[in-house]
């Protein structure tokens, strides 16, 4: 507002007065407007994270406005789309003799560390043991680590043990596993069915001079859901195999 008119574009503005001399006054106005600037930013962080902007804090995934003044005096809005990650997580299975990662969370690409010094998703076992592996994603999120212990890997050539067409079925199960397997010679067999620390026999079947086909259903109905191993000692070696009760 100069000299009682209103500008709303920049320019070179002039009023030309006559002063108390009868000479001209002329007064040059040089006029420059500052439009509001506007910023939209799409945000993700990790879970657990916070994001700070200027005066403001947010722990939650949502949309935010805020604004500030800047060196001319003038209004900045920054509108943030905010997303907050799921937490990253990650399991591993076993597939015979295939551990795969399951990853959940984060960001992808996920980058991937077993302690065989392998960086691929999956990884192919040959023996029993501790395996673990350190997940991290695009964001490098903190990061999340898996174990699994393998003590049912079977030997290549399972028929060493004289055990042949060997299965569980379901697995992982509610309630009922399933034992299928044959005995390929004449042989003493105990099948036996333990609690994860190896300690309390839940099962135990001893069969003598065994020969052909075997099946048995096990019945982990009144069970705690978790870890359970079965093993079957022949006279050639044991098989171990891993059941899980959900």
């Amino acid at each position: 507002d100069w000299h009682g008119v209103t500008y709303t574009s920049s320019g070179t503005y002039t009023n030309t007065y006559t002063n108390v001399a009868g000479c001209d006054s002329v007064h040059i106005l040089d006029l420059i407007i500052d439009y509001t600037d506007i910023v939209y930013d799409t945000i993700s962080i990790c879970n657990g994270a916070s994001y700070a902007l200027l005066n403001s804090v947010y722990n939650n995934s949502g949309d935010y406005v805020d604004s500030s003044l800047n060196s001319n005096g003038c209004v900045t809005i920054t509108y943030t789309n905010l997303t907050i990650e799921l937490p990253l997580n990650s399991s591993i299975n076993q597939v015979g003799s295939q551990l795969q990662s399951v990853v959940s969370g984060g960001v992808g690409a996920y980058t991937y560390l077993w302690n065989n010094l392998a960086t691929t998703q999956d990884i192919t076992i040959s023996s029993n043991g501790l395996y673990w592996l350190i997940i991290m994603d695009s964001l490098f999120c903190p990061i999340d680590t898996a174990y699994y212990e393998v003590n049912d890997f079977l030997p290549t050539d399972i028929s060493e043990t004289g055990i042949g067409t060997f299965s569980v079925y379901p697995n992982p199960a509610i309630d009922m596993f399933t034992i299928s397997f044959i005995s390929e010679q004449v042989q003493n067999l105990k099948v036996r069915v333990l609690n994860i620390v190896g300690e309390e026999e839940l099962i135990i079947e001893s069969l003598q001079d065994f020969i052909g086909k075997y099946t048995k259903q096990i019945d982990l109905t009144n069970n705690s859901k978790g870890i359970y191993f079965l093993e079957i000692i022949t006279n050639h070696g044991v098989i171990n195999k891993k059941l899980i009760l959900q």
